[in-house]
């Protein structure tokens, strides 16, 4: 930038009200990247729903303001873009997707049709800034070559691990977390130490607490070091796996799924769920090692 003094860190760091582009592309799957392009065109992006023919860009007023619909060579739906004033990046993308996420709602609700958004990016007018929002790609792992054991009372547990896994709804992996951690509380731990009386034996599980990890959101941090089910019943369950499961969070709120706060919200919950989940599944496996 010409005559510009600030340090880059200023710069990523502003937060004066001030302009921003947001350009979200549309996508025909749901996928993680395994690579990226942070310079997408209309040309990169494509959905399942045409425009009329002849159609250059399609207008829309909310009331944040106007936002554009720009479609493919195909005349597919392929690029979603809006300008707003926001103090950052973060709030920028949560303001434009607020404002046309009811409307891609309401289309897809119109043709029949699923509407997924992929790549975000976030363009700072005023310090020449880009910010791009994704799900991340999981880490490469490499399996242990020695023998594994899979226990026949866990193949529900591990059905639902792999399926929280596979999708990239925050509410659905909710769901998923709390069903594993539902299921072995309320069910296997109870069938364990039935048949360790029977058996005779004392079965010993370590004490479960919630995990510290660097990636914990902030809010979320209180949780740390607390028993992972008296989390499950007094902070999951009724903060977010009742939301998930009815249409009113309470007697007149409803769970606006589409929100970014929402998303980011149960997102954050989900991430600490799977550091959970996998402390508690491998303490039941190691029980059931015991049994054995």
């Amino acid at each position: 930038m010409p005559n510009e003094r600030r340090s880059d860190v200023a710069r990523l760091q502003d937060n004066r009200k001030r302009p921003f582009r947001v350009d979200t592309m549309l996508v025909k799957s749901i996928g993680f990247l395994d690579n990226f392009n942070g310079d997408f065109t209309v040309s990169d992006g494509g959905s399942h729903v045409n425009v009329p023919a002849g159609t250059a860009v399609l207008r829309i007023a909310t009331e944040a303001g106007m936002f554009e619909i720009h479609p493919n060579a195909s005349g597919e739906m392929a690029l979603v873009s809006m300008r707003i004033d926001a103090c950052d990046a973060i709030e920028a993308r949560n303001l434009v997707q607020n404002a046309t996420a009811p409307v891609l709602d309401h289309i897809s609700f119109m043709g029949g049709t699923p509407i997924i958004t992929g790549l975000t990016r976030i363009y700072d007018d005023t310090n020449q800034a880009s910010t791009l929002d994704l799900i991340a790609p999981e880490q490469a792992v490499t399996l242990n070559p020695g023998n594994g054991t899979l226990f026949a009372d866990l193949a529900p547990i591990y059905a639902l691990y792999r399926e929280f896994k596979n999708t990239v709804s925050p509410f659905y992996r909710l769901l998923c977390a709390y069903k594993i951690l539902e299921g072995i509380y309320g069910v296997l731990r109870k069938s364990a130490r039935k048949r360790a009386t029977e058996k005779g034996i004392r079965l010993i599980i370590p004490k479960e607490v919630v995990p510290d990890h660097p990636d914990i959101a902030k809010d979320l941090r209180h949780l740390v070091g607390k028993p992972i089910k008296t989390v499950c019943d007094n902070v999951l369950q009724k903060r977010y796996r009742d939301a998930a499961a009815h249409f009113l969070v309470q007697e007149t709120q409803v769970l606006r799924v589409s929100s970014a706060e929402e998303r980011a919200k149960f997102a954050d919950m989900a991430f600490l769920c799977d550091l959970c989940a996998q402390i508690v599944i491998h303490n039941h496996e190691a029980a059931l090692r015991h049994l054995k």
